[in-house]
Protein backbone atom coordinates (compact mmCIF):
# COMPACT_ATOMS: atom_id res chain seq x y z
CA UNK A 1 0.00 0.00 0.00
CA UNK A 2 2.77 2.39 0.26
CA UNK A 3 4.17 2.32 -3.37
CA UNK A 4 0.39 3.60 -4.52
CA UNK A 5 0.46 6.89 -1.68
CA UNK A 6 4.00 8.26 -3.53
CA UNK A 7 2.32 8.07 -6.78
CA UNK A 8 -0.95 9.69 -6.02
CA UNK A 9 1.13 12.37 -4.23
CA UNK A 10 3.47 12.80 -7.11
CA UNK A 11 0.18 12.69 -9.57
CA UNK A 12 -1.13 15.81 -7.41
CA UNK A 13 2.24 17.48 -7.49
CA UNK A 14 2.80 16.73 -11.11
CA UNK A 15 -0.43 18.55 -11.61
CA UNK A 16 0.16 21.36 -9.56
CA UNK A 17 3.31 22.26 -11.45
CA UNK A 18 1.32 22.11 -14.80
CA UNK A 19 -0.66 24.70 -13.05
CA UNK A 20 2.02 26.94 -12.58
CA UNK A 21 4.06 25.90 -15.69
CA UNK A 22 1.38 27.54 -17.64
CA UNK A 23 1.65 31.00 -15.77
CA UNK A 24 5.45 30.81 -16.12
CA UNK A 25 5.55 31.54 -19.74
CA UNK A 26 3.25 34.14 -19.62
CA UNK A 27 5.54 35.91 -17.11
CA UNK A 28 8.65 35.46 -19.10
CA UNK A 29 7.15 36.98 -22.17
CA UNK A 30 5.87 40.16 -19.60
CA UNK A 31 9.26 40.66 -18.12
CA UNK A 32 10.92 40.31 -21.28
CA UNK A 33 8.84 42.83 -23.20
CA UNK A 34 8.47 45.19 -20.05
CA UNK A 35 12.38 44.78 -19.45
CA UNK A 36 13.56 45.05 -22.98
CA UNK A 37 12.12 47.54 -24.44
CA UNK A 38 13.47 50.45 -22.35
CA UNK A 39 16.78 48.42 -22.22
CA UNK A 40 16.21 48.62 -26.32
CA UNK A 41 15.70 52.67 -26.32
CA UNK A 42 17.62 53.89 -23.57
CA UNK A 43 20.60 51.39 -23.90
CA UNK A 44 23.35 54.87 -24.81
CA UNK A 45 21.96 56.66 -21.73
CA UNK A 46 22.26 53.60 -19.29
CA UNK A 47 25.77 52.98 -20.56
CA UNK A 48 26.97 56.43 -19.28
CA UNK A 49 25.69 55.97 -15.91
CA UNK A 50 27.23 55.62 -12.93
CA UNK A 51 27.10 51.82 -11.26
CA UNK A 52 25.56 53.48 -7.73
CA UNK A 53 22.66 53.59 -10.43
CA UNK A 54 21.96 50.16 -11.19
CA UNK A 55 21.33 49.44 -7.47
CA UNK A 56 17.80 51.40 -7.42
CA UNK A 57 17.06 49.96 -11.17
CA UNK A 58 17.44 46.75 -10.01
CA UNK A 59 15.75 46.67 -6.74
CA UNK A 60 12.65 48.54 -8.84
CA UNK A 61 12.94 45.43 -11.23
CA UNK A 62 12.89 42.94 -8.44
CA UNK A 63 9.80 44.65 -6.67
CA UNK A 64 8.21 44.81 -10.03
CA UNK A 65 8.80 41.22 -10.83
CA UNK A 66 7.37 39.65 -7.45
CA UNK A 67 4.26 42.19 -8.00
CA UNK A 68 3.80 40.99 -10.83
CA UNK A 69 4.29 37.19 -10.44
CA UNK A 70 1.73 38.14 -6.87
CA UNK A 71 -1.22 39.02 -9.36
CA UNK A 72 -0.88 36.32 -11.86
CA UNK A 73 -0.74 33.79 -8.77
CA UNK A 74 -3.81 35.53 -7.11
CA UNK A 75 -5.80 35.44 -10.27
Amino acid sequence: MKPPEPSTSGRSESSHGSQSGNRGPLLVLLLCFAGGIPTFVLFDWLLEQSAWFYVPLALLVIILAVAIKRVLINK
